[in-house]
């Protein structure tokens, strides 16, 4: 008897055991699929080279194509949900990305995505009476703005009024230049954030639509800009600053070939390349970001393609060289931040959302517009100059 109440209270006591350990179990956090970083994904991880990248990119924008709005803005993989900002402009940035991949690829899906795009914005053109266009969107009138559009369009010869449209946005960025050669960043506002960005882009703009009709009032504007910018960059240096002036100037300096401009463009580029931070991937090799393992290497590296070609016109050995090294060696880390689709679904298979987009960090899986926009831009540069694999 006393064996038999020994063994009941023995299987009594397991049970409740058993029933504790369940609780424990249930309270625990569960373990989320993490994310691969750089450290640890194998080349099978990677698309299997850059233009197929380039490829991926451009479906993911035409997955996330909305009917109403041109583009989602976003989407987080690790929740599986769509981003709930949004940045008209940095969709107004994508979109001229997404015309350079109809012009890269052939691809007609591109074009007609960009055709919703520019009929999306269209609605946002303000013709002033003055005889110039800018975009009103939730009254934030962003000179940004008429610079994407205008890059756009440059792209684009089917929109049948491109060419009025181009031009009046052209006069949009012109009537916001001031005497000194600066320009004002917002219409009719005397907001004046943006400054390291939108004067560049604009600048982009306007020598792109100089090669494009021989206009000598859009160089001009550019060569009135320079000294002032010069000095302001001088003053305030930034990383942000300089990938748009780098391409604005290096165009530039094809037209009107001005040593100073040469130098410039070569100083910022110098300045940048002293925040490259190597390492090395035991799949993949070496690969070098600039400043922080973040999506920004890739608009850093719009950049130094343009001065690394101009470096190559003028016979600039030195510069050649370590300006391709950089850009081959970023190429393949902005590669890394690619999604597979994979790296968040706990089962193995892919999302669809997430494949071929490019998130911000090696630690930070948002996606968004802006972040693939960069990565395409500088993956074509790369591709063009025979700088990538």
């Amino acid at each position: 008897m006393i064996n038999r109440a020994r063994t009941v209270r023995i299987v009594i006591l397991a049970m409740f055991l058993l029933v504790l350990a369940a609780r424990v179990s249930s309270c625990m956090p569960k373990e989320e699929p993490q994310p691969n970083t750089f450290a640890d994904r194998s080349d099978e991880e990677i698309q299997p080279d850059t233009e197929h990248s380039v490829t991926q990119a451009g479906t993911w924008f035409l997955r996330h194509a909305d009917e109403e709005e041109f583009l989602h803005y976003g989407y987080w993989p690790n929740e599986q949900q769509p981003h709930t900002g949004r940045n008209s402009l940095r969709i107004a940035g994508a979109l001229w990305s997404i015309t350079e991949l109809h012009r890269f690829t052939g691809d007609e899906r591109f074009a007609k995505l960009a055709e919703n795009g520019i009929e999306f914005f269209r609605a946002f053109i303000i013709k002033d009476p003055e005889g110039y266009a800018y975009v009103d969107i939730a009254n934030k009138h962003k000179l940004g703005f008429n610079a994407f559009l205008i890059l756009a369009l440059l792209n684009l010869e089917d929109i049948p009024d491109r060419t009025e449209l181009m031009s009046l946005l052209a006069e949009g960025i012109l009537h916001q230049q001031r005497r000194d050669g600066s320009y004002a960043t917002y219409f009719h506002s005397d907001q004046a954030t943006g400054v390291d960005y939108y004067p560049g882009e604009a600048n982009l703009a306007l020598m792109a639509l100089y090669e494009e009709t021989g206009a000598e009032r859009y160089r001009e504007a550019v060569e009135r800009s320079f000294p002032y910018y010069r000095e302001y960059w001088r003053g305030n240096k930034t990383l942000a600053f300089i990938p748009w002036h780098a391409q604005a100037l290096s165009r530039l300096y094809r037209s009107t070939p001005d040593p100073q401009v040469r130098d410039f463009v070569f100083e910022m580029t110098d300045w940048m390349l002293t925040f490259q931070k190597q390492g090395t991937n035991p799949a993949t090799g070496t690969r070098r970001y600039i400043s922080a393992p973040t999506i920004s290497t890739a608009s850093y590296l719009e950049g130094i393609n343009d001065a690394y070609k101009l470096a190559k016109s003028v016979g600039d050995e030195e510069r050649t060289q370590g300006y391709a090294e950089a850009i081959r060696l970023g190429t393949a880390f902005v590669r890394e931040l690619q999604m597979t689709g994979d790296e968040y679904t706990a089962d193995g298979r892919t999302d669809p959302l997430a494949a071929g987009g490019v998130r911000q960090s090696i630690t930070n899986p948002e996606l968004r517009v802006d972040h693939t926009q960069h990565a395409v831009a500088a993956w074509i540069k790369a591709l063009e100059n025979d700088l990538a694999q």
